[in-house]
């Protein structure tokens, strides 16, 4: 198995079933992902720690990005020597 590539690897990994179909074998770490996956919203509580993941990523994060490209704009329109007034938090 050492040399194989990719592709021999997934084909060696495929059975066939009675009827000739092929299906894949079962990852248990895969299906035990699956279903938390699934199982997420019917067991999730709102806590600091996930309150505190939800402001970092759904309003630190892009409020960064966002003032990244203001000064970015701001100091492209200084190098050309003009004047850009866009809103930013920090002035």
């Amino acid at each position: 198995h050492l040399g194989w590539s990719g592709a021999q690897r997934r084909f060696a990994r495929l059975k066939t079933n009675m009827a000739g179909g092929e299906f894949l074998r079962n990852d248990p770490a895969i299906d035990r992902w699956a279903t938390m996956r699934e199982n997420t919203l019917k067991h999730f509580r709102f806590t600091r720690k996930s309150g505190v993941r939800a402001a970092i990523w759904g309003g630190l994060v892009p409020l960064a990005i966002y003032e990244l490209g203001v000064y970015d704009m701001k100091q492209k329109a200084k190098l050309n020597g003009k004047e850009v007034s866009l809103p930013s938090l920090f002035q």
